[in-house]
C-alpha cells in the first residue's frame, strides 16, 4: 500500500472525517464552501453573554443517566481573546527513524509510542539523541491505532469495518501479552486503572484487567473515549453530547449538548478540556471548537479559530496547548487556557501532539515540530 492509498484509507475509515456518516450532518458540506467565504458578524460581549445564558449551554450534573434532563444545545460562545495578527510559524523536521508510522501517542511526556505499517510497536525516548525500540511481535490485520497505559500498550488492526484485532504489549519489554478479536469497527480506545475501554460502532466495550473477552456495555454509543485520570472517569463523545462516565457505577455524572456531530475530545496535560465537531446547515454559525469546564462540562469559551473553520474541526491535546485541525488540510496551535492562536497554520491534517519543548505530527511517518514562542507544547 503506497502513501496515497494509506491516506485515503485512513480518511475514509476515520469517523470524524466520514462525509456521510450521519444524515443529520450531510448538509454541512453543501454549506462549507459558502461558509469559508463568509465571516460571522462580530457580536458584542454583552450579546454573546446573553446568548449563552439564553441557550442554556452548560454542563448538567446527573445522579443517573436520565435523558429527560438533557441541557439544550449551546448556540453561542463566550467572548474569545483577540488573535495575534501575525502568529509565528511552526517548522518541521522529519524523524527518519520513524518513517513508517501510521499512528502515534505521547505518554507521560517521556515516551512516544508508535505503530508501524508492518504492525510492530515502537517506543521512542524523547531525550537527545532519541532512542527507538521496536517489538518483534506485530498486530494482525491492517495496522490502525495505538493507546498506552502505565503497564501496557495496546495496538490494533482493522479488518475493513467488520472487526478489529488487538494486541497488548508490555511497556518495559515490548513483549506481546494478550491478543483478542473485537466484532466491531473500533473508533478509539483509552486505558484507565489498568482497564481497556473501546469506542466502536457496536457501542462501548470494557476489557477488565486479566480478561480476554471484552464486555459490551448497554446503552452507550460513543464515537470517542478519553481517560480523565484526575477524576477517575471517562469522557465520551456521543453526538451531540460530551458525557462524563463513572466506570465504577456505570452512570453519567455530567453531560453537555454542544450541538455538533463527529465530536472529538481533547484533555490537555494541564487539565484544559476542549471539544470539536461538525455542524449542519441549520446551525452554520455555531462554533465548531468549544472550551469546556473540566469538571461540570459547561461551555466556558471558544477560540478565534472558529472564524476560519468551515464545516467542522478535529482537536488533539498537547501538554499545555490545543491542536486544531480545521478540515482545510492544516493544523494550528492554540493556547489551551485562553483560546488565543499560538501559531500560523501548519499544513497537514493527521494526529498532532506535544509536550513541553517537543511536538510531533503523523504525516507519512512522524515529523518533529519545532515549536515557536507562545506554543510551549
Amino acid at each position: 500500500m503506497n502513501d496515497i492509498e494509506d491516506l485515503v484509507r485512513r480518511t475514509l475509515t476515520d469517523p470524524r472525517r466520514e462525509l456521510v456518516a450521519d444524515p443529520r450532518h450531510a448538509a454541512t458540506y453543501r454549506s462549507g464552501a459558502a461558509r469559508l467565504h463568509g465571516r460571522r458578524t462580530a457580536m458584542g460581549v454583552a450579546a454573546v453573554a446573553a446568548a449563552v445564558v439564553g441557550a442554556g449551554g452548560v454542563g448538567v450534573a446527573l445522579s443517573s443517566p436520565d435523558r429527560a434532563n438533557d441541557s439544550p444545545a449551546a448556540t453561542a460562545t463566550s467572548a474569545a481573546p483577540t488573535a495575534s495578527p501575525t502568529p509565528p510559524a511552526i517548522r518541521t523536521e522529519p524523524m527518519r527513524e520513524l518513517s513508517e508510522v501510521v499512528d502515534a501517542v505521547l505518554f507521560r511526556g517521556t515516551l512516544l509510542w508508535t505503530l508501524t505499517k508492518e504492525g510492530t510497536v515502537q517506543h521512542t525516548y524523547l531525550g537527545s539523541p532519541s532512542r527507538v525500540t521496536t517489538s518483534t511481535a506485530a498486530v494482525r490485520r491492517t495496522p490502525t491505532g495505538i493507546v498506552a497505559g502505565d503497564d501496557s500498550v495496546w495496538a490494533w488492526g482493522a479488518n475493513g469495518t467488520a472487526s478489529a484485532s488487538l494486541t497488548e504489549f508490555a511497556t518495559s519489554t515490548l513483549e506481546a501479552r494478550r491478543s483478542l478479536e473485537l466484532p466491531a469497527y473500533l473508533y478509539s480506545a483509552a486505558v484507565l486503572d489498568g482497564e481497556l475501554w473501546l469506542a466502536s460502532d457496536k457501542g462501548l466495550y470494557r476489557l477488565k484487567a486479566g480478561a480476554t473477552t471484552p464486555e459490551l456495555l448497554p446503552g452507550r454509543q460513543p464515537t470517542a473515549v478519553v481517560a480523565d485520570e484526575a477524576r477517575r472517569r471517562l469522557l465520551l463523545a456521543e453526538d451531540p453530547y460530551v458525557v462524563a462516565y463513572d466506570p465504577t457505577t456505570g452512570e453519567e455524572t455530567a453531560r453537555v449538548d454542544i450541538g455538533l456531530g463527529k465530536i472529538s475530545i481533547a484533555l490537555t496535560g494541564d487539565g484544559q478540556l476542549w471539544a470539536a465537531g461538525y455542524g449542519n446547515e441549520a446551525d452554520a454559525d455555531r462554533d465548531k471548537v468549544v472550551h469546556l469546564d473540566a469538571t461540570s462540562l459547561a461551555v466556558v469559551g471558544g477560540t478565534p479559530m472558529n472564524d476560519r473553520i468551515g464545516p467542522g474541526a478535529v482537536v488533539w491535546p498537547g501538554d499545555s496547548v490545543l491542536w486544531v485541525e480545521n478540515n482545510g488540510g492544516n493544523v494550528t496551535c492554540v493556547d489551551a487556557t485562553t483560546g488565543a492562536l499560538a501559531s500560523a497554520p501548519l499544513q497537514g491534517n493527521n494526529e498532532t501532539g506535544s509536550v513541553d519543548g517537543f511536538g510531533y505530527q503523523v504525516e507519512f511517518g512522524v515529523r518533529r515540530l519545532v515549536l515557536p514562542p507562545g506554543c510551549p507544547g
